[in-house]
């Protein structure tokens, strides 16, 4: 029936007839921006964002993903009060046009969107995306922590991982309320009844690369001078059982200078939670103007010409 990464659909209570285009995996999508300043008067604020992500499996270690559903509310936390934002601020937010993700054993190996796409718009669909991302082979591995090379939204950057296996209580019982059953696949090293807790942690000052101006500095290391932006922390955590999905990316730093007096410590949580598999209605859609980019915030978009 095709995969997501590191699931494949193993039993769905449904005519098999509703599978001619293949299945499709539906998730719920929230993501919050944070900002609280530190050292002088100003708003403490919050960007809140959800909507639906809808993937198709194209061949097995790609998806064909567009957004859907997006709704938000910007709040003032110091008067408690929700801020207007325009309807087409949001519509820019949430890009509906489809878009394909190819992943390798490091995590993701580019995507494939419209060229047109605004920057913004594309760094924060990486940042869902890189949810959707195991980035490491875990078949034959033990429980434990370990360190392995992984490609980021932030650059390629070595990564520590921890993975824990637990037995699923009230599985049987939580199986019949769901009209599907996710079957591992090797890459992930779980067997049914039991769930896996997957939680990386990035190793920012240690790094091969770094994404261009997208934060001044990284834990120790100053990449950007000009930027003042700070990223000092960047963990995640992958929760797969035999019915759910649920990944979790959360950011920590600050953005300003004490210098200048308005330094601000700014948060970030992206969370992706898979809501339903069901079958798809018609074929994945092409996306128009298709180009090429890696999952680094801010990379280059080239487009893809056809071989005439």
């Amino acid at each position: 029936m095709g995969t997501v990464p590191i699931i494949s659909v193993a039993r769905m209570a449904v005519d098999e007839t509703v599978w001619k285009h293949g299945p499709e995996y539906v998730f719920d999508v929230e993501m919050n921006f944070t900002s609280i300043p530190m050292n002088h008067d100003a708003v403490k604020r919050s960007n809140y964002t959800a909507m639906n992500l809808f993937c198709r499996p194209k061949g097995p270690d790609s998806l064909n993903c567009q957004t859907g559903n997006c709704r938000g509310q910007t709040v003032d936390m110091t008067n408690d009060n929700q801020l207007d934002v325009s309807e087409e601020d949001y519509k820019q937010l949430c890009n509906e046009d489809p878009f394909e993700i190819k992943f390798n054993q490091r995590g993701v190996e580019y995507m494939i969107v419209n060229e047109g796409i605004r920057v913004y718009t594309l760094n924060d669909l990486k940042l869902i995306v890189e949810c959707l991302s195991i980035g490491v082979d875990l078949n034959g591995v033990p429980d434990g922590i370990f360190q392995v090379p992984e490609n980021t939204t932030i650059g390629r950057c070595n990564v520590n991982v921890g993975i824990n296996h637990y037995p699923s209580k009230g599985v049987a019982s939580k199986m019949r309320s769901y009209r599907y059953e996710l079957e591992s696949l090797p890459q992930l090293n779980k067997v049914p009844g039991e769930a896996i807790v997957i939680q990386k942690t990035i190793k920012l000052n240690n790094c091969s690369h770094y994404a261009p101006f997208y934060f001044g500095s990284y834990g120790d290391n100053v990449v950007e001078p000009d930027l003042q932006s700070h990223l000092e922390s960047s963990s995640s955590r992958i929760f797969v059982s035999d019915v759910q999905f649920v990944s979790s990316i959360t950011r920590t730093g600050t953005m300003g200078s004490d210098r200048m007096n308005n330094l601000v410590a700014i948060s970030e949580y992206i969370s992706v939670t898979l809501r339903d598999i069901r079958g798809a209605k018609w074929a994945p859609s092409e996306i128009p103007e298709a180009s090429k980019t890696s999952i680094e915030m801010n990379a280059d978009v080239n487009r893809i010409y056809a071989m005439k």
